[in-house]
């Protein structure tokens, strides 16, 4: 495959290449630089279309990465970004005004508060500077803080009151659903404290109701990956659902392509509309209507025009980690189940669908662990391993745990899944155990 059978790639490489450039230098510089190159190429390939082509998108690129919308809040005002915990001891989110603030709030006694992104809330005490570095596995947190924008912290002793909520916004919808959907797996009392914990955090990313000995064993392991949502459960739902659809029920490849792509948004709904899992989405969606309606169409194609037009609807998302995770990990699927020969090493027709899964699971962590590593400086190896065996049995749960959602309506029936996955955490909580020690 070469270069030229992806423009998108092409355009994402200039996109990529003006954003650094703009770090570093100022807006005329940069465009003094790129009209140099410019008359370059007019000498080099002599091809004076396609240099002016090349240097308009350069200008877009250029003139959207500038372009910085202002957001004039008063100072004791902040909308939250982003709410990192809530749980039934303490709510965390990100708020930004005219600084980024990190806001921890603790709970107390019977206090009940619900916070949803992009509410606007008011805060006039003081602000702290960010914590001394604590170093956690090569992972400081107080530089992590800093480099997403956090400038201040923030403890609360009364809870932020919310001046402005748009009650008409899709993302409230979708957290009101998220937030529901945990309250109910919340409520069964049959089932372990741990076990909720992990089916929360596996269906809707949220691992504010981990216990702390759960969090660790995963961490230790090297698999904590498996609860955070992202492209990798994308991917197994994407293949799980492909396979019962298509392969198993032989249904017709329109039915399977739109109920798998409502089923998708659904799991995105149900994530809260998580960043992450709303860009996998999009991109298992497309890939999967390129391939079904346009014979000829390049999967990693689709996935360099979604990042593309993501980044030109906002350039700053070049330097989230989700982002890069995200966008990592599903080029790392589509590379290895889609332009090389592991999918036939395994021909036996009931193992090749959980081959595929441990393919998906390979390939997502071999081109994330360089992202993984420059951030928080540690990568384990051994959760290739542990994967092999623990993914298998996540795919099962998530599975389960859709079936529990949809059997929700019986109380009876919803329980029985739930039991059951109550079963296979433990074993998996064996199966941790056995390689940590």
């Amino acid at each position: 495959m070469e270069i030229r059978e992806l423009p998108a790639l092409r355009v994402l490489i200039l996109f990529i290449i003006c954003y650094l450039f703009l770090m570093h230098f100022s807006f005329v510089n940069s465009l003094l630089v790129f009209s140099l190159c410019f008359v370059f190429l007019i000498f080099k390939i002599r091809s004076f279309q396609n240099s002016v082509v090349l240097f308009g998108i350069v200008l877009i690129c250029c003139a959207r990465i500038k372009y910085k919308p202002v957001c004039l809040l008063p100072s004791s005002c902040y909308k939250i970004e982003r709410i990192v915990k809530a749980n039934q001891q303490k709510i965390v989110f990100i708020g930004k005004g005219k600084e980024k603030v990190l806001f921890t709030l603790k709970i107390k006694g019977t206090q009940e508060k619900v916070y949803y992104p992009n509410d606007i809330v008011e805060y006039k005490a003081s602000l702290k500077p960010l914590p001394l570095p604590k170093t956690l596995d090569g992972f400081v947190y107080a530089d992590y803080l800093e480099k997403i924008g956090v400038d201040s912290v923030a403890y609360p002793l009364v809870f932020p009151k919310v001046l402005f909520r748009d009650t008409l916004s899709i993302s409230l919808l979708a957290s009101r659903l998220k937030n529901s959907i945990i309250s109910y797996l919340l409520s069964f009392s049959k089932v372990t404290s741990s076990t909720k914990g992990f089916l929360v955090a596996l269906l809707t990313g949220d691992k504010s109701f981990l216990n702390k000995k759960g969090h660790k064993l995963f961490r230790e392991s090297g698999v904590i990956h498996v609860l955070a949502i992202s492209g990798l459960h994308v991917g197994i739902l994407y293949f799980t659902l492909y396979f019962l659809f298509s392969k198993l029920f032989r249904l017709s490849d329109s039915f399977v392509f739109y109920t798998i792509a409502t089923l998708l948004i659904t799991y995105a709904f149900i994530t809260g509309l998580s960043p992450s899992v709303t860009r996998a989405v999009l991109m298992f969606i497309l890939i999967h209507y390129g391939k079904l309606f346009q014979k000829s169409v390049s999967t990693l194609n689709i996935v360099f025009s979604c990042a593309a037009l993501m980044l030109f609807f906002d350039p700053d998302l070049i330097c989230d980690v989700g982002f890069q995770l995200s966008y990592s990990a599903v080029i790392g699927i589509v590379l290895i189940m889609q332009h090389s020969d592991f999918n036939d090493f395994v021909r036996i027709p009931y193992l090749t669908f959980f081959w595929k899964i441990i393919l998906v699971n390979v390939a997502a962590f071999i081109f994330t662990a360089p992202i993984v590593s420059f951030h928080f400086g540690v990568v384990n190896f051994t959760s290739i391993w542990a994967s092999v065996f623990i993914v298998p049995i996540i795919t099962v749960i998530m599975c389960l745990g859709i079936a529990f959602l949809i059997l929700s309506f019986n109380q009876f029936f919803a329980e029985k899944v739930f039991l059951s996955i109550d079963y296979l955490f433990f074993g998996i909580n064996k199966v941790l155990v056995l390689m940590t020690d």
